[in-house]
């Protein structure tokens, strides 16, 4: 979307990975919407680096003349001439960048062009880191609950309100319940069906 927003020709999308801090460029499109392979991402890395250390957003009106960014070889080798680079940062850690860039044009992008780039990857960080702890939170669930499918013994628990969030494989086997019929089930609806066994007494004691 920022591509063509800005009418740049190529945009690449780099994150640091959490696991290492190593800088993975993630995916990359041109302005056809085609996705780029990767043996094709030839951009200035180290501007990129350099973006993501300071955290400082970076617009080069013509990379080929920019003595800054001449003794960059990348720069030089590719015949980069319009380079508009933002961090992507969130929760005071800088999470990658995203870069747009032109081979063909000089002086494509303008102060505004930043303003509505930096303004997209403060949308676009949150949205990341999200998404990051979503699949985090998942994986920790199932690991969770691999381990409670594991054990011999029966393992039920519920939140604040009573509504059970774990009923393991044992608990279904002992109680000759179906633990997919009694997950996200409040405790007094799943046990009222073994009331000889006082389930439901114990719980309400406990969580009074």
């Amino acid at each position: 979307r920022v591509i063509e927003v800005v009418r740049a020709e190529r945009g690449f999308l780099a994150l640091v990975n959490p696991g290492g801090g190593v800088l993975e460029f993630t995916i990359a499109r041109d302005k056809g919407a085609r996705t780029i392979p990767r043996s094709e991402f030839k951009v200035s890395r180290s501007t990129v680096e350099r973006v993501i250390s300071t955290r400082e957003p970076l617009l080069a009106d013509d990379a080929q003349i920019n003595q800054a960014l001449k003794e960059n070889e990348s720069i030089v080798t590719y015949g980069i001439r319009s380079i508009m680079c933002a961090p992507l940062i969130v929760r005071n850690t800088c999470i990658g960048a995203v870069y747009v860039d032109s081979r063909i044009s000089a002086n494509l992008f303008g102060p505004k062009d930043l303003d509505l780039l930096r303004a997209f990857c403060n949308q676009a960080a949150i949205a990341i880191d999200n998404a990051r702890l979503f699949t985090q939170v998942n994986k920790d669930k199932q690991y969770m609950d691999n381990i409670f499918a594991s054990i011999d013994n029966a393992v039920i628990t519920t939140d604040a309100s009573g509504i059970i969030k774990i009923f393991n494989k044992a608990a279904g086997e002992i109680l000759r319940l179906d633990p997919r019929w009694a997950v996200e089930k409040h405790f007094e609806e799943v046990f009222r069906e073994r009331p000889q066994l006082g389930l439901t007494e114990l719980l309400r004691d406990a969580i009074t």
